[in-house]
């Protein structure tokens, strides 16, 4: 499943979600007739309008929940990238959506001008809110990655400034790369002076183990580096 597909689920079950919430609001009952037929209708519609969009954009989306044992090429020649994880900034975008809905639609009692205004001015903000996470983690490019190349690999984290930058040559050569099994799927590359950087591949569209059997390939065997983009590396 391509990126492009999985933003496009994304935004229309962010759609539907808040469609489905508008749908509902009529059927708001009053307050003395909550737990009434129509009451307990209307809290299923007003559950399932979050609960049905998140559900079917993850039966959509379950083909690429699978972390794949591959890396896909960079822009430039010579250089792989291990893309960032869009299954989570698309469920967030939907439930984002949803409570965005949820807050323009919420009407409680306010006696003066200034409540009104700090009622929609909390509103707005929560719509830029919404509108910068969705460009900055969804529609920009994604973060965070890796992109590997002949000399190293370069992390590109959630926070632009803190990319950060490490040499094949300065890994440790008895375990340049190291994995610790557990469910995040942190990888840990090894300095040959001591420390390590951390990666965690869960935020990675790429199965860990994979990944670490790459950089450990790339670390240790100089001479395959040339021809990281002819894929013969990848084992």
């Amino acid at each position: 499943m391509s990126v492009t597909q999985i933003r496009i689920f994304a935004v229309a079950a962010a759609i539907a979600a808040a469609l489905f919430r508008l749908a509902a609001e009529p059927l708001t009952p009053s307050d003395d007739a909550a737990w009434s037929p129509a009451g307990i209708t209307f809290i299923l519609l007003f559950l399932g309008s979050m609960a049905g969009p998140l559900a079917a954009y993850a039966i959509l989306t379950g083909p690429a929940r699978r972390r794949p044992e591959s890396l896909r090429a960079g822009t430039a020649p010579g250089t792989l990238i291990a893309p960032a994880r869009l299954l989570g900034p698309g469920s967030q975008l939907i439930l984002g959506a949803w409570l965005v809905t949820n807050l323009f639609l919420a009407n409680p009692d306010q006696q003066s001008w200034a409540d009104v205004r700090l009622a929609w001015l909390s509103r707005v903000l929560a719509v830029v809110v919404l509108l910068m996470g969705v460009t900055y983690t969804f529609l920009v490019r994604p973060r965070p990655h890796l992109l590997l190349d002949a000399n190293g690999v370069t992390i590109h984290p959630w926070f632009p400034r803190r990319t950060t930058r490490v040499l094949w040559d300065d890994l440790h050569p008895a375990e340049p790369v190291r994995t610790t099994g557990d469910p995040v799927g942190r990888v840990h590359l090894t300095h040959a002076v001591g420390g390590s950087v951390t990666v965690l591949a869960e935020h990675l569209d790429v199965e860990p183990a994979y990944l670490a059997r790459v950089m450990t390939d790339l670390a240790t065997a100089p001479d395959r580096r040339a021809f990281i983009d002819k894929h013969l590396l990848l084992v």
